[in-house]
């Protein structure tokens, strides 16, 4: 089998997830994304140049000459999601991603890895994908993981594939989930907010729709964050139930705290921007912890974070 990728290329980089979980192990020598949020948080928190383009306009020498071993792709989920249209290839937002086929065809890199919502497998978007790597010459293996396999207290079932052009070897399954995770969420989450605090109106309007986590609860397992954290108040992640100034009182979790949930690390930073924002950056992301897990597949990581 070809030799572990030592550069990678990250495209649709978002915050870094990926150069997070490749960290000692390759070195990113290019991320690129549209979203100028997204790549200022990125800049602020990894080494290596980011580029600022549309996806749909880069040219197969420009992406060659990064001269990256393994390309990491997380298109957007939107066109395959449970909620929306699932307009799959016919969505605008597959383009770039289509775009990126064509490229892997031409430039061929060694490995090409991807994330994406659990309803891709099977989409026109994973046809055009599995014909293009076939037709590339490549092997592969996919299916899904949830960070919780993997003894993460939060949420986050998503699909991923790994191929390579000289065969590839099949991550390892997780062992089956314990009813307790491997670690606890109290771990990763910070003391009382007045900030973070649900308002009144909102709690009783929803509050028994609301999924509802305590802060010391020994079992305690988040529900998967999404983009709409902060605007949606149901189906969006969970709400932290900690001692307020006047008793138990629930919260929203902190940016920050769902990146450390998501293996990103406690030093992980949004800066000054806005929780609603960053929220909508950390729903976008992935868990480092899976992605780590995945690419044991091209001879990279080392298991999930502590």
């Amino acid at each position: 089998m070809v030799a572990p990728p030592r550069r990678v290329l990250e495209l649709f980089a978002g915050i870094g997830g990926a150069a997070r979980a490749v960290d000692g192990h390759a070195t990113v020598v290019g991320a690129v994304d549209h979203d100028l949020r997204a790549t200022a948080v990125y800049r602020a928190n990894h080494a290596g140049r980011v580029h600022v383009k549309n996806l749909v306009s880069v040219k197969d020498d420009w992406l060659a000459a990064f001269d990256a071993d393994l390309w990491w792709m997380s298109p957007p989920c939107a066109p395959h999601g449970i909620r929306g249209a699932q307009a799959d290839v016919d969505d605008r937002r597959s383009a770039a991603f289509l775009r990126l086929l064509g490229a892997v065809r031409t430039v061929r890199p060694s490995w090409v890895a991807l994330e994406n919502v659990p309803w891709f497998q099977g989409s026109r978007a994973h046809g055009r994908l599995v014909e293009t790597l076939d037709a590339a010459g490549y092997t592969w293996t996919e299916g899904t993981i949830c960070p919780t396999e993997l003894g993460v207290p939060a949420v986050r079932r998503r699909w991923y594939l790994v191929a390579g052009r000289e065969g590839v070897t099949p991550w390892a399954n997780p062992a089956p989930s314990p009813s307790a995770p491997g670690r606890a969420l109290a771990d990763h989450v910070g003391p009382w907010r007045d900030d973070l605090a649900v308002p009144d109106a909102l709690l009783a309007r929803f509050g028994d729709a609301m999924h509802v986590v305590d802060a010391d609860g020994p079992d305690a397992v988040a529900a998967c964050f999404t983009r709409a954290y902060g605007r949606s108040p149901v189906y969006v992640g969970s709400y932290l139930r900690q001692r307020g100034p006047r008793g138990p009182a629930l919260r929203y979790f902190a940016p920050e705290e769902i990146a450390a949930l998501y293996g990103f690390g406690t030093g992980f930073s949004f800066g000054d921007l806005p929780a609603a924002h960053a929220w909508k950056l950390i729903g976008n992301s992935v868990s480092v912890d899976a992605v780590r897990h995945v690419l044991t597949a091209a001879g990279l990581g080392d298991g999930p974070s502590a």
